[in-house]
């Protein structure tokens, strides 16, 4: 390695000697992180899901928790393909001069064709942009990829071994100097300097002159190795999502039951006060009853996947016509688990028949699960609840 060094004078990153030594391995994720967010996203989230509707699954983990798992996968995802990005660009832009007293660093900053300052941290700024996916306004689409394009650029041509002897010297290159490195540590894939002042220089092995192929080693491309980890990572999530589909599928005859089971209990309630059921899904159940010429009360019920209430909303209208009107009150007001006394249901029912009677009485009850308004519409005592 030493007598190439001389000959060449600076050492510039190839992807051939990266096949053997395999230095980019870490930085490879970025790559991994961007296909995985669309094959795992599309590919197994949607699939998930697909399923779920397909073979009417009442609860996955992830159909009960899509709120949070989805944006915890994309911004997962985003981090690694960020991260691993600004490291690929960072390492494909250097290269080393090694003299006897000293290693110089240098960094490729602008294309000799383009001149233009900023293009290499405009590269390195589109790889932090998607590691902080969350905050979209840093930077608009149009201009990442024209610091992708740049950037991209920038490697062609340190990877150029004639453009990098010529150039190197010039303020094309910004430089750092490490002064007496010894070498402390070498692996696989880095060399590793203690220099002057306590600096630590570590050397990643995918520049000229690094590599020291065995016999009949091909070593492996980096495409390949991409590859691989992108099938992987699918298959693990494909794997996890699968198990949560049939745990979901197993459990799916007992939540059946309860949620039937509560669903027959609501509609004989209400059935006692002239509501129909309606068409509903599992989940949710739906009643109407018509109140009068002019409106139409219903009641709607999400439950959760055990049968137990999860939110009420409803909204009702009682005229002097309206039957019943003190035990449905009540009973609507109860089945919210609002946790209201019964002074304060009572005293609730007599201001609705204050308003049937034409003395308008606005009353409200309030709890975690939200708030019970009386309110008057033409002429109807308009009692509703949204969550």
């Amino acid at each position: 390695m030493e007598d190439r060094k001389e000959e060449m004078k600076v050492v510039v990153p190839s992807f051939q000697v990266e096949r053997y030594t395999q230095g980019l391995n870490r930085c490879l994720w970025g790559f991994v992180g961007l296909i995985s967010m669309f094959s795992v996203g599309v590919g197994v989230v949607v699939s998930h899901m697909m399923f779920v509707s397909i073979f009417n699954v009442i609860s996955t983990f992830m159909s009960d928790n899509s709120v949070v798992v989805l944006p915890a996968l994309v911004v997962a995802f985003a981090i690694v393909f960020g991260v691993g990005l600004y490291h690929f660009f960072n390492n494909m832009t250097f290269a080393y001069r090694f003299d006897n007293d000293k290693i110089v660093r240098g960094q490729l900053i602008r294309s000799e064709k383009i001149k233009d300052s900023s293009l290499a941290l405009e590269g390195l700024l589109t790889a932090y942009m998607a590691a902080n996916i969350g905050d979209n306004g840093k930077f608009t689409g149009a201009n990442s990829l024209k610091g992708v394009h740049r950037m991209i650029e920038l490697i062609v041509q340190n990877m150029d071994q004639k453009f990098a002897n010529a150039f190197f010297e010039t303020d094309l290159y910004k430089k750092k100097a490490f002064l007496n490195p010894r070498l402390i540590k070498e692996t696989k894939r880095s060399y590793i300097y203690q220099c002057d002042n306590k600096k630590r220089l570590k050397i990643l092995k995918i520049y000229t002159g690094m590599a020291t192929p065995k016999e009949g080693e091909k070593g492996k491309a980096i495409w390949k190795r991409v590859l691989s980890r992108s099938i992987f990572v699918f298959l693990v999530f494909a794997i996890i999502f699968a198990a949560d589909l049939a745990i979901g599928l197993s459990q799916n005859a007992g939540h059946m039951e309860h949620i039937h089971q509560t669903v027959a209990r609501l509609e004989d309630g209400l059935t006692d006060f002239g509501y129909i059921k309606e068409e509903s899904t599992e989940k949710i159940c739906e009643f109407q009853k018509k109140a009068s010429s002019e409106r139409t009360s219903s009641v709607k019920y999400v439950l959760d996947k055990n049968g137990e209430i999860d939110s009420v909303t409803f909204e009702v209208y009682f005229n002097r016509d309206s039957k019943n009107m003190p035990s449905e009150v009540a009973y609507l007001i109860s089945s919210t688990n609002g946790g209201y006394s019964e002074s304060d249901i009572a005293a609730f029912i007599d201001n609705v028949q204050k308003t049937i009677d034409g003395n308008f009485t606005y009353d409200k009850l309030e709890s975690s699960n939200g708030k019970i308004v009386l309110s008057l519409s033409d002429g109807h005592a308009h009692v509703y609840k949204y969550s």
